[in-house]
């Protein structure tokens, strides 16, 4: 592996990726369109001469540049399916044209399955999307396997299960954890979709940063592989973490649920174990203590 290209590096997992990566000694060049800086590159994945001018052979490329909010794909699906999946495919095209070494893709472990017919997950549930997020995931998906199939990519796609910690805002709505904290701050109501009764699977973002780093560095890790903690918790049993660790009661409203959010969410992680030697090792107590720290010493600071 001569380098490794982060796409949607100045993202929150994206920016955690590439100091993780760095960290190790890995030349990395992170790149995001809407960002410059030092350790950035702005660049736009969709512009297939410009990825070619950037990607050497032997490189291998962590795909992060696609939208993580299942709101935004349900409000325009047509924009999502051509910023996310045609953006790919002209990345993917200009790594078969460089040579790349490796293609990891971060996928969603929270909503390529659908409904769960059993919990936890296995990566070989079957996936039965309920969310354009969720399709246009997947159809992602397919076509890095596509390009595996025909053009003999290596490739490893993790399905990511709800990451969230520290730097996380929660300012675009994205993350409970990060939602709530902001919210709580600010002194406002947190509206909760549904009754609280929702599970997820919650992964620190630390976590899956080394999760990135041994699918990309790991030689012989191939496929599909889940990525999270592999333990349910409730909204419900979120706020009540966060009650203790503010010491003070979040205000909540309950509305009407998304049609879009299944029930319940956690994921099988044998073969993270297995396969990338990977495992979680930040209690969610832990890392709701750590994201509220940060929060106080960052937004709240900016707020007064």
């Amino acid at each position: 592996m001569q380098r490794v290209v982060v796409t949607g590096g100045a993202g929150f997992i994206g920016t955690y990726v590439a100091c993780k990566l760095r960290e190790h000694g890995i030349e990395t060049i992170a790149l995001d369109r809407s960002g410059e800086g030092a350790d950035l590159l702005r660049a736009d994945i969709r512009d297939r001469d410009t990825m070619r001018r950037i990607l050497q052979p032997a490189d291998a490329v962590i795909h992060l540049a696609v939208t993580s909010n299942p709101t935004t794909s349900e409000l325009d699906r047509i924009r999502d399916i051509e910023e996310n999946l045609v953006g790919t495919l002209e990345l993917l095209d200009a790594c078969v044209d460089r040579g790349v070494g490796r293609f990891v893709l971060s996928s969603s472990g929270g909503t390529v399955y659908g409904i769960p017919q059993t919990t936890p997950i296995p990566e070989t549930h079957a996936t039965n999307p309920i969310s354009s997020h969720g399709a246009m995931k997947l159809a992602i998906e397919k076509y890095v396997q596509v390009y595996g199939a025909q053009f003999g990519l290596s490739h490893v796609i993790l399905r990511c299960a709800n990451a969230y910690g520290p730097g996380q805002t929660g300012a675009l709505g994205q993350g409970i954890i990060g939602r709530a904290i902001l919210t709580g701050l600010r002194d406002e109501t947190l509206e909760i979709w549904g009754d609280g009764t929702a599970v997820r699977d919650f992964a620190c973002v630390e976590d899956v940063a080394e999760a990135f780093l041994l699918a990309t560095t790991t030689v012989t890790a191939e496929g599909v592989v889940n990525i999270g903690s592999g333990k349910g918790t409730s909204v419900n049993e979120i706020i009540e973490l966060l009650n203790r660790t503010t010491g003070r009661p979040l205000r909540v409203r309950y509305t009407a649920p998304r049609y879009l959010d299944v029930p319940a969410s956690v994921l099988d992680i044998t073969k993270a174990s297995t396969v990338l030697n990977w495992r979680p090792v930040t209690a969610l107590e832990d890392g709701i203590e750590r994201c509220y720290a940060w929060a106080r010493s960052h937004i709240h600071q900016q707020a007064t």
